[in-house]
């Protein structure tokens, strides 16, 4: 696939701290978007938001007070490790997660850029743990505890991937057919491959995982692995008498829609949307229509 896509909060692509998080009680990304809308949609109780909302207004006004009062290295390097679990502390609060869950996820988007920025300036087997440890700033042990290898840093791309097609299927309406269910599940793939540096980084991370044979079967299971997750729920969302067998071929057949329609619009971004839905309508089955 052309793509190999890293679904990360918008603050760990971010390479500067953002000194907006809070704006009228309402959560913002490092990016400046709006989080969901705040407690009332995400489902976060009201105790738990005032509570987190507090706490980042007055602690970290104050942190970037500093970094704007004496810019150095490292301390502009703590108010980003802030920023980036402060925004992930919001989203994973909204989705009912722990905060432990919030700091590891934080801690793994940061060791993945740093480990890619690596790779593709090295090499991926010219690149050492120890250098991505100490790049990071972290011991060696420390690393481990978050990647088992520097395999899973690159292929951990693939499980956010799987995660956010996950949801998206899962956000669908009851009654709408599988294959254009599957289609509005592939959007995240759209959308990253109409913007240039999502596209370019993905490009890059697709170029290591091609150049190594170990990466590309450990891919390549992955892969079959996200197509089983999908399938298992479209048959939970089917009910009884659902035939795996054919949704599990809907799903194979949807990600060869996928596959295909990448590489003729790789100079044309913007006909990759257009492509991929012509190629599902033309590839469509007879019971979804």
């Amino acid at each position: 696939m052309m793509v190999s896509l890293r679904i990360i909060t918008n603050a760990a692509t971010s390479s500067t701290p953002s000194t907006s998080l809070i704006w009228a009680g309402t959560p913002v990304s490092a990016a400046g978007s709006t989080v969901s809308g705040g407690p009332a949609a995400s489902g976060v109780s009201a105790g738990r938001w005032s509570t987190l909302m507090g706490f980042l207004q007055v602690w970290w006004p104050c942190r970037c007070g500093r970094v704007r009062a004496a810019v150095t290295t490292r301390t502009h390097r703590k108010c980003q490790w802030l920023s980036i679990i402060a925004v992930a502390t919001i989203r994973c609060m909204a989705a009912g997660g722990s905060l432990r869950e919030v700091s590891r996820r934080a801690v793994q988007s940061r060791i993945a850029r740093t480990a890619e920025s690596l790779f593709v300036a090295k090499g991926f087997e010219e690149t050492t743990v120890d250098e991505i440890a100490a790049a990071v700033g972290m011991s060696q042990r420390s690393f481990f505890r978050y990647f088992s290898s520097k395999d899973e840093v690159v292929l951990d791309s693939l499980e956010r991937l799987g995660e956010d097609l996950a949801a998206r299927l899962a956000s669908r309406p009851p009654g709408e057919p599988e294959w254009d269910s599957l289609r509005r599940a592939f959007d995240p793939v759209v959308e990253r491959f109409g913007d240039p540096v999502l596209r370019s980084h993905d490009a890059a991370i697709q170029r290591i995982i091609d150049g190594s044979p170990r990466l590309l079967a450990s891919y390549l299971c992955r892969l079959e692995r996200l197509q089983r997750v999908l399938t298992e729920a479209l048959m939970e969302r089917a009910g009884d008498g659902a035939d795996a067998v054919v949704l599990r071929a809907m799903v194979g057949g949807a990600f060869a829609c996928l596959h295909a329609s990448a590489f003729p619009t790789i100079e044309d971004p913007e006909a990759f949307g257009p492509c991929l839905d012509r190629t599902m309508a033309a590839l469509r089955p007879v019971a979804a229509r």
